[in-house]
């Protein structure tokens, strides 16, 4: 139970993207904003709640942000240096 708790923890899921893609009037670059925003908010807010959230359990607030920095921080950088290198096949 501790697991389906800390994963509903994290806000702004690549879900909403899709959902965001599927729906005639979306703004798709504010959708793709908000995520990111909401992910770099995780990587601070997660590890507090989740001390708050789940009892009896042991949950290391070193290793929880150390995983979120590698699925988050890590392809959201190493994208942004890809399209910098690489803009004209950004655009197109």
């Amino acid at each position: 139970m501790p697991g389906l708790v800390l994963a509903t923890l994290g806000a702004g899921s690549a879900a909403s993207l899709k959902t965001a893609q599927l729906a005639k009037r979306a703004d798709q670059p504010l959708a793709v904003s908000v995520v990111v925003v909401l992910q770099l908010v995780n990587i601070i807010a997660v590890p507090l709640w989740a001390g708050r959230v789940v009892t009896g359990a042991s949950i290391s607030a070193c290793s929880i942000v150390k995983s979120l920095l590698l699925v988050v921080l890590l392809p959201l950088a190493a994208g942004l240096v890809i399209r910098a290198c690489h803009a004209d096949h950004a655009r197109a």
